[in-house]
């Protein structure tokens, strides 16, 4: 079955960085955290970490910064837990293997968001975290079409567009 929301965050994400970070390396969707000793032992490094990885969190980018790992997190639903999120990654960056390459560094923590609210201020500030607000054209669609959700009209408008893909067989 065809999805029936639209993927908004993967492309907001993208389209920051390439609007403000674009002349800098950037690791997208990087694991964090050690990888037990028994993995590298029996594995070596590089297939440890490919077993280990999908148990470990993931940031959705780090940008390589001269002095400093930027840890990104962008988020158009949820922003609190996105921010939530950041001073975690933050502790497991020392203990991640693929970054000893790039060491040392300081961190630096950015929350993207298309709007924000006064609480997400208040606790941003007191976790280290910058809020960046940031939009573009299909966020303020998509953030529209959740707000008019609830409105008769929007729910029988896209009833209709449901019934005509699934005549199409698109569903």
């Amino acid at each position: 079955m065809a999805r029936k929301t639209k993927q908004v965050e993967g492309p907001f994400l993208s389209s920051y960085i390439l609007s403000h970070y674009a002349k800098f390396p950037v690791l997208y969707d990087q694991g964090l955290g050690a990888i037990p000793d028994e993995y590298l032992r029996k594995y070596g490094t590089a297939k440890a970490i490919g077993l280990y990885d999908p148990t470990r969190l993931h940031v959705d980018a780090i940008v390589l910064l001269p002095r400093y790992f930027l840890l990104i997190e962008a988020k158009v639903w949820e922003v609190m837990m996105g921010l939530g999120k950041l001073p975690i990654y933050a502790s497991l960056v020392p203990i991640t293997p693929e970054l000893k390459q790039y060491e040392p560094r300081d961190i630096l923590m950015e929350l993207v968001v298309a709007r924000t609210n006064d609480n997400l201020e208040i606790a941003s500030r007191a976790n280290g975290v910058k809020i960046v607000l940031y939009s573009t054209p299909e966020v303020v669609t998509a953030l529209r079409d959740r707000e008019n959700y609830q409105l008769p009209e929007y729910r029988a408008k896209r009833e209709q567009v449901l019934k005509t893909r699934e005549s199409l067989g698109l569903e």
